[in-house]
């Protein structure tokens, strides 16, 4: 026969300290906002049904209600849960399950002494919005039916039939409550109980239960809202990233959420990734440090994250993903992005939009090259016959190269690398600006092609302008332009 001890004589020798048993514990990974139950969501059974004494049917329950709570993101089985509270085996109290719960990150309150109050229509209006509770009572009073899981236990009368039910959900229509009873075997998925019989079964102190629940639910953070592509902009020190709303329920806000970033020095950009240039840092700035986390906000509009630039100057591979703070669940994302941060020297450039022309034609190119960095792109200043003058020529140069369906062309000689637009020697000064207005010959094989430029220097080495983004001009090279078909002659 089933044997317990009393659950009511433990909870009654306990409820006085109740408010001394909660202490500071470390939170667990599901921890991220005080979680709540989403719409919906059930738990898993836990039944007692073991070999053994039955006397776990709290910890059963309140199994049951941690899975409630945190939408399954911590799931504690009953014998564990019992170790938590550091409670033998025996009559169990729900300040023995304060303890549990405390020790992973969650208050529980309970009725009627523990820090809550909850009548029978309190109790309804809770379950009707989403709560998991845990109900105590006397098992002999339910209708026969009910006690069929355990009929010897069920005949006990006084301490002997002390019980702990768990229910989840209310149906107004039929005034019936799911309970899902520890005493049932494995896979139960519980059964639908009306109200009055449950009153029948329940303690009460008074006008109040004694049970305990869960917060209501709510919605997650993010239901319901689409976002946007995100668009990335970078200055001196932070990259600036930016989600639209497209769509939203109406006085949805912003939640708090995090911006997980992932970003790996490489040895040159990806060509699928977007291109993002940072400024170089001021030499009269206060240095900042290296990435360690995303600064994030947002409203109805947008949401926003600002992530510090590392110290060192290079190309960097970057991935971002938004997290909610309620569930720390992945809700957007931005990259792979191509992120440049320039060191002293350092280039920008102002290009043209893409232009379609001929194969073969001489196309003008008109843009603008800017000395962003720190230092002078201009030979320094020696003294003729000195030992260091002859070593002193940088011939610092604007050069661009041919990147399109193919980056060669190919005779009966043999292959050539198609060559490379010299645009002539660049002397420019910290913070100047140079404009480039000429014409180039296109290439002769049609398709989208893109000519990447960038600055060159005789010295150029590991160091020389690293970080600097090269611009890129699109040429869409076409057979007819303007509806009017080009005809290619052989030598062009």
């Amino acid at each position: 026969m089933p044997f317990r001890l009393s659950i009511r004589r433990a909870f009654g020798a306990a409820l006085f300290t109740a408010s001394l048993l909660l202490t500071s514990m470390p939170a667990p990974s599901f921890a991220l906002d005080p979680p709540r139950p989403l719409p919906g969501y059930r738990p898993t059974f836990v039944t007692e049904r073991r070999s053994g004494p039955w006397v776990d049917c709290a910890w059963a329950a309140a199994s049951m209600l941690l899975d409630k709570w945190t939408n399954g993101a911590t799931t504690v089985g009953r014998e564990r849960l019992r170790i938590l509270a550091k409670d033998p085996i025996g009559g169990s109290n729900f300040a023995d399950m304060q303890r549990s719960f405390a020790r992973l990150g969650l208050k529980l309150s309970w009725s009627p002494s523990g820090g809550d109050r909850i009548t029978w229509t309190k109790l309804i209006d809770r379950l009707a919005h989403g709560s998991g509770a845990i109900l105590l009572g006397d098992d002999g009073k339910l209708p026969r039916k009910y006690g069929r899981w355990d009929p010897l236990f069920w005949r006990n009368t006084g301490v002997l039939d002390d019980h702990a039910i768990y229910l989840d959900g209310y149906d107004k229509q039929t005034k019936r409550i799911l309970v899902m009873d520890p005493l049932a075997p494995e896979r139960w998925g519980g059964e639908w109980i009306p109200v009055s019989a449950l009153r029948k079964f329940a303690w009460h102190s008074g006008t109040a239960l004694w049970a305990a629940t869960t917060p209501t639910a709510a919605k997650a953070p993010f239901a319901g809202v689409e976002l946007g592509d995100p668009g990335a902009t970078a200055d001196a020190a932070a990259l600036h990233l930016r989600w639209p709303i497209d769509g939203a329920p109406t006085a949805w806000k912003a939640p708090g959420f995090d911006a997980a970033v992932q970003m790996d020095p490489i040895a040159g950009p990806d060509p699928l990734a977007t291109d993002v240039a940072a400024l170089p840092a001021d030499p009269a700035d206060p240095p900042v440090a290296p990435l360690l986390a995303a600064v994030t906000g947002g409203d109805a509009q947008g949401l926003e994250a600002t992530i510090r630039l590392p110290k060192t100057p290079g190309i960097y591979r970057v991935t971002v993903a938004l997290t909610d703070h309620r569930f720390g669940q992945q809700v957007g994302s931005a990259g792979p992005f191509n992120l440049y941060v320039p060191g002293p020297r350092a280039w920008s450039f102002g290009l043209p939009g893409p232009q379609e022309v001929a194969p073969g034609e001489l196309a003008r190119v008109s843009f603008a090259v800017s000395n962003v960095g720190t230092e002078s792109w201009a030979p320094p200043l020696s003294v003729p016959g000195s030992p260091q003058a002859a070593g002193l020529s940088r011939d610092t140069r604007l050069v661009g190269t041919w990147v399109g369906p193919t980056a060669d062309v190919t005779d009966d000689r043999g292959t050539a690398t198609l060559p490379d637009i010299d645009f002539g020697r660049l002397q420019l000064l910290a913070g100047y600006v140079q404009f480039v207005d000429d014409l180039i010959r296109v290439p002769t094989e049609i398709g989208e092609w893109h000519l990447v430029v960038r600055v060159v220097e005789n010295h150029e080495g590991p160091s020389d302008f690293i970080g600097s983004a090269p611009g890129d001009m699109t040429f869409d090279i076409r057979g007819q332009v303007d509806g009017v078909a080009v005809p290619v002659s052989p030598g062009s």
